[in-house]
Formats: structure tokens, C-alpha cells, sequence
């Protein structure tokens, strides 16, 4: 009978976000960054949404986008694509914190 030990190291718990493939030529489009402080109440959640483009600008067609969590240990939320998105000119980003948490996202829209 053999014994196996494994060692893990620990492992980042981001909760990042990525839809479609950046290509050599897409560019990035947009980048925002989405702060919220902590809900006021440990069962709430804080929510919020990006649009792209704002409003009254031209939208090029998206074909990736990258959602990247700013806390780093595991208290991040998450984000869903709400409306639009990979090959259309306009997207809503859904953001969405763990209860009792802010948000710290950062959202890159790349395209052509």
C-alpha cells in the first residue's frame, strides 16, 4: 500500500469573467471600473450596470470582453451578459456582489 502526498498551493479565488476571443486587430474599445461600497445589511446584495456604448456615441462591434474582479479573496460577485454582446455594437454588463459585499470590477470591451 503506497501513500501519496500532495501539496496545493493555494489558489486565487478572482471571480473573473471572459465572453469571445480578442483578435489581432480588435482594440479596446472601452474600459470602466465599477466600485460600490458594501451593502448596508450583511443579506443584501449590491448590483450595477454597463452600458456600451454611452449614450449618444457610435458602437463598433464587440468581440470580446473581459470582466476582472478587484478583490482578490474570493468576496467578489459576479457579472452576466444582460443584452447584446460578441458580435453586435452594444452590450449590458449585469454586476452583482456576494451579500454583504461591495463591487470592485473592472470591464474591458474589446472590438473592431
Amino acid at each position: 500500500l503506497a501513500l501519496v502526498s500532495l501539496s496545493v498551493p493555494a489558489i486565487s479565488q478572482q471571480h473573473n469573467f471572459s465572453w469571445g476571443v480578442r483578435g489581432p486587430y480588435d482594440v479596446l474599445l472601452s474600459r470602466t471600473t465599477i466600485l460600490e461600497p458594501p451593502a448596508r445589511s450583511p443579506h443584501q446584495t449590491r448590483t450595477a450596470s454597463l452600458y456600451y456604448p454611452e449614450r449618444g456615441q457610435p458602437g463598433r462591434t464587440i468581440a470580446a470582453i473581459n470582466v476582472i474582479d478587484g478583490f482578490g479573496d474570493g468576496t467578489g460577485g459576479t457579472a452576466r451578459l444582460w443584452s447584446g454582446g460578441l458580435g453586435q455594437n452594444s452590450t449590458t454588463v449585469r454586476l452583482r456582489s456576494q451579500r454583504g459585499r461591495g463591487l470592485n470590477f473592472t470591464v474591458e470591451i474589446y472590438g473592431h
